[in-house]
């Protein structure tokens, strides 16, 4: 997945998620239809939200069902979480539940020799005890790259990416075996069957009486990292952090999903160690949290909700649920009496085109979801200009927040004609890098200025950026972040010029600059630096800045190279029942704790601001540290006076200054999101020019019909 989402389908989220994905369609027109066809501001009819799947052992309960229109009946769960929080020792070779029991594995190095003491030692995490269980092993089995697993029948397996070791309860060794591939995980089933897990989705049933492997098939593509654990009989319990919790049939690898992390928010916070099922609506999660390096159990208990009165709102998004999505909907759900969120993302095999359709359909008919993603919406402006989503203003008032409590790229891209018709919770600021050398002869920092860089041809293996930056992109990154269109549309006039000297340059230089399939690139004239957080921000940074680059600001526009963030709107069904519910959750994810929850800057500036100034102290005391240890050295004669100690790296990228906490400041209030109103338009361009860059039409003949497109566009909509 590309690292950015943006209009016009040309990329996805290459990290976590995030950003602007919007795809290129004519439903806007079918939306209109839709709406007239159903008399949208009369209200809708009932519709019928997505429900969670039936818990094993469960019977049938219902709620009330939100709707755009009348309530409807549906089986509904809430995930109740209960967590607890333990340690691990130091050199770790695996993790499993062995029964009821949480146990880990480790061994003992010595610092001075640097061997290990040749034992395997069982940490039993419930107890708080430890005992050495194997004695005498060899050195290649306990280095930190070796992954143990005990079965119940006393068997250990010791595995790395393409081998495995068999031994017995004694410890000694069985058999040795080369792995069919990478090697992710060694399980069993609930009576007993050894199961090989690949990285590949793989499944093999291994034998250790014939050390015969019996290949079971691959599960389809992984929706996260996948973990494997005993099941029922001969079925396996599979744990996706992107999707849910299921029942995997060995025989068939048909899943029976128990439990969606969407329909029942949870969030899981950390990388899963281990699994085990408790009862049919039970289980137990062991995680490590990295950002801390700690570790945490979570028991997930699944409930139906009673008919404790809580009306149940969707929020409708595209594939990808963000994981602090998730906990949003976890945290609002944990806080409500009175609502419970759920989200209800693409279904697997489910065409995009034709999720985005039905979204427009339903909503235009009164049935469609609470909240809605941009990223499912084809048309936002149309769908703002139809009366389709709800204005926010009133709602924002009335809870005693300002638009100013807010960074504009929160909520400025939903904007229209004075009102506000989607928010942001996150956002992460979108720079460009160049060599130094080359920024110094951008003399002016807009498009003018960007477009001498792309004057000459590139060299061999040259490209834009990354090789997925193809000339459509590279077009996309030269045009959508201005709203003019750099100038090539007068929205006051209500025309277009694309007979431009300036237009003929965007054009080429896409050409030229745009990755071919095919050819291998090594060398990139820019470097996009996401700054998802303090952290990742500051070592790409640092990690460019050691190249020799430097930022030149965002992408260029008419005027200027502002910086610019990437954020998912979330809008509110007009047509919803339960208007108040949905703006309720949008509240809380504007509030403090909500905005604890963010994977990305808070859109909130106090927010934000309690983040910057934990870390200026942060870079105080480092500062100082670095003074001290300065002053040390020179009084030891170590180094010159004017010399001073690096402590401003950490290996892996900078910790964070004083004077880089500032640029942030700026950059944040600086970000702008991308223009609403100018899609259609991008779009347009996009989708004509390919025939000059495939050869298909000279430049002159795709301009006059781009022209043409835009100017009726302006026509129709202006």
């Amino acid at each position: 997945m590309n690292r950015e989402r943006v209009r016009g389908g040309i990329g996805m989220n290459r990290k976590k998620g995030g950003g602007r994905t919007i795809l290129q369609s004519g439903i806007a027109s079918l939306f209109g239809i839709c709406l007239i066809l159903t008399g949208c501001a009369g209200g809708g009819g009932s519709r019928e939200s997505g429900s969670l799947p039936t818990q094993a052992g469960g019977g049938e309960e219902t709620v009330e069902s939100s709707a755009a229109g009348e309530g409807a009946s549906q089986e509904i769960y809430e995930v109740q979480v209960e967590q607890k929080e333990f340690s691990l020792p130091d050199h770790l070779l695996g993790v499993q539940f062995d029964g009821e029991r949480a146990v880990a594995f480790y061994s003992l190095l010595d610092a001075d020799s640097g061997q290990y003491d040749g034992c395997l030692y069982e940490y039993d995490i419930d107890l708080d005890t430890f005992q050495p269980v194997l004695e005498d092993l060899p050195q290649e089995l306990l280095h930190d790259a070796a992954n143990w697993y005990r079965s119940s029948d006393g068997t250990y397996y010791v595995y790395e990416t393409d081998s495995f070791v068999c031994l017995n309860g004694e410890g000694e060794e069985l058999t040795r075996r080369k792995a069919d591939g990478v090697l992710v995980q060694i399980t069993e089933t609930k009576n007993g069957e050894t199961v090989l897990y690949y990285n590949d989705t793989r499944v093999e049933k291994y034998d250790p009486r014939t050390h015969r492997t019996e290949s079971k098939g691959k599960l389809g593509e992984a929706k996260g990292a996948g973990l494997l654990a005993p099941g029922y009989e001969k079925s396996l319990l599979e744990l996706e952090t992107w999707e849910g919790i299921c029942e995997l049939d060995l025989s068939t690898l048909e899943r029976t999903y128990s439990l969606h992390w969407d329909e029942a928010p949870y969030a899981m916070e950390g990388e899963p160690l281990a699994l085990r099922q408790i009862s049919a609506r039970s289980c137990e999660i062991l995680l490590y949290l990295r950002e801390d390096g700690s570790y945490r159990r979570d028991i997930l208990s699944t409930e139906p909700i009673r008919g404790d009165g809580r009306i149940v709102l969707t929020c409708r998004t595209p594939a990808y649920v963000l994981p602090s999505l998730r906990r949003l909907a976890a945290g609002f759900n944990q806080n409500q009496t009175e609502y419970f969120l759920t989200i209800e993302s693409m279904g697997e095999g489910e065409d995009y085109s034709d999720y985005v359709q039905r979204t427009a359909v339903e909503i235009a008919a009164g049935r469609g979801p609470d909240l809605v993603d941009e990223g499912v919406l084809s048309s936002p402006l149309a769908m703002i200009r139809q009366g389709a989503l709800e204005e926010l203003t009133p709602y924002l008032e009335k809870s005693g927040m300002q638009w100013s409590d807010l960074y504009p790229a929160a909520y400025e891209s939903f904007s229209y004609e004075g009102g506000v018709y989607g928010m942001a919770y996150e956002q992460y600021p979108i720079l460009i890098y160049v060599k130094s050398a080359a920024a110094e002869a951008v003399d002016e920092k807009n498009i003018q200025g960007f477009l001498k860089l792309l004057e000459r041809k590139p060299g061999k293996g040259e490209t834009f950026c990354e090789d997925y930056y193809t000339p459509r992109i590279v077009l996309h990154r030269l045009l959508a972040y201005s709203e003019d269109l750099q100038g090539l549309v007068d929205w006051e006039e209500n025309r277009c010029n694309f007979q431009n000297p300036l237009w003929y340059q965007l054009l080429e230089a896409a050409g030229h600059w745009g990755a071919r399939e095919g050819v291998s690139y090594s060398r990139r004239l820019i470097r996009v630096c996401y700054g998802y957080d303090l952290k990742s921000y500051t070592a790409e940074d640092g990690e460019f800045r050691s190249e020799g680059m430097v930022p030149l600001g965002g992408f260029p526009t008419k005027n200027d190279m502002t910086v610019t963030a990437s954020v998912s709107m979330i809008g509110i069904n007009a047509l919803s029942a339960h208007k108040e519910g949905a703006w309720k959750f949008l509240e809380y994810c504007l509030g403090d704790e909500g905005q604890s929850k963010t994977d990305y800057f808070p859109v909130d500036r106090k927010a934000s601001q309690r983040l910057l100034d934990e870390a200026r102290e942060e870079a105080l005391e480092k500062s100082r540290a670095a003074e001290e240890l300065a002053e040390e050295y020179r009084e030891q004669g170590l180094f010159e006076p004017e010399q001073q100690p690096d402590v401003f790296r950490d290996g892996k990228g900078y910790i964070i200054t004083q004077e880089r906490i500032g640029e942030i400041e700026d950059m944040l209030e600086e970000c702008r999101s991308m223009p609403l109103r100018n899609q259609t338009m991008v779009d347009i361009v996009l989708e004509e020019s390919g025939a000059y860059w495939s050869g298909d039409k000279t430049a002159q003949e795709v301009t006059d019909i781009i022209e043409n497109r835009v100017q009726l566009y302006l026509d129709e909509n202006g």
